[in-house]
């Protein structure tokens, strides 16, 4: 299955269309950060995998077969607490491809256990952030690492076929 697609438009600072692939299981984490991301006028294509099976089956399925190129994300935002397969997991498959492996992965996640920050790092996180409690605080943490990764980063662009 492709994900849903929830906004969509170009990234004029790049000249790029900015692909972002959340992978959140809860619905009201998922609609928080669209919420934050329409808010602060982020400009993005997102789409949403609700756990580790649909994001791996995208990431390696769909996108993979090459029919879908359009869709590779250049950033990809994953909860680490997911129903079947884990975000770890997604994270180490991602990280162990040579065509995903430059994709930026964020985890963004409520557990701050130390033990979780040191392995997604181990298996290759770029970011590693606890999600805030607070509805002001969430807005402003969405809304500073999208900035970082769409506005002030340098994206890899996709490996060619």
């Amino acid at each position: 299955t492709v994900p849903r697609a929830t906004h969509f438009s170009p990234c004029p600072e790049k000249r790029m269309v900015c692909n972002v692939l959340v992978i959140e299981d809860s619905d009201a984490d998922y609609e928080s950060t669209m919420r934050a991301a329409r808010e602060r006028g982020i400009t993005a294509h997102f789409m949403r995998c609700r756990d580790g099976d649909e994001a791996l089956e995208f990431l390696f399925g769909k996108i993979k077969d090459r029919s879908n190129q359009d869709l590779i994300p250049n950033v990809i935002v994953v909860d680490l607490n997911l129903p079947g397969t884990g975000g770890d997991e997604v994270l180490q498959a991602v990280k162990a491809d040579a065509e995903l492996q430059n994709i930026p992965v964020t985890v963004f996640t409520s557990s701050a256990n130390i033990d979780d920050v040191r392995r997604c790092y181990r298996h290759g996180a770029n970011c590693y952030i606890v999600k805030p409690e607070t509805v002001p605080t969430f807005k402003d943490t969405v809304n500073s690492m999208l900035r970082f990764w769409l506005d002030v980063s340098t994206l890899p662009r996709p490996v060619a076929p």
